[in-house]
């Protein structure tokens, strides 16, 4: 079955495939995570992919079909898609937004997963920051109150 890489149209995903990736992770099929959507703005999460990834993704277009989320089925090209990429990167931000980096080079997935996860410790740290000087604030304006 060939329609190329299928639009998912306006809402949370960009594509067909990225919503059933997104499931497949949601079905504890990812690797590693990082983030907080409530705390960091975003929530990035790992997934292994390849040849044998593609039943997998097969049978989650399926349930998504049932659900009426999709049509139930994957095209050539989404099947070569999973097959072709040994990883991705799904990315969720505050707004529920996904987006789904497909890679085929595991080091350039590894570079780009690193990055992520600095942003996420970057962003993590500034919240710890923020939080303590609201504290301060806080123990300052109680010991003037006093």
């Amino acid at each position: 079955m060939s329609n190329g890489i299928r639009g998912y149209g306006p809402g949370k995903f960009g594509t067909i495939i990225d919503m059933i990736v997104y499931d497949m992770i949601g079905q504890g099929m990812g690797s590693e995570s990082c983030g907080d959507v409530s705390e960091v703005g975003f929530y990035a999460e790992t997934i292994e992919l390849g040849p044998d990834s593609v039943k997998d993704a097969e049978e989650v277009a399926k349930e998504d079909g049932e659900k009426g989320k999709s049509k139930g089925y994957l095209t050539d090209e989404e099947r070569e898609l999973i097959s072709e990429s040994c990883c991705a990167i799904m990315v969720e931000n505050e707004q529920g937004s996904v987006t789904v980096d497909y890679y085929e080079d595991e080091k350039e997935f590894k570079k780009d997963w690193e990055e992520i996860q600095k942003d996420a410790e970057v962003e993590e740290e500034e919240e710890d920051e923020d939080e303590e000087e609201e504290e301060a604030e806080e123990e300052a304006a109680d010991e003037l109150g006093e």
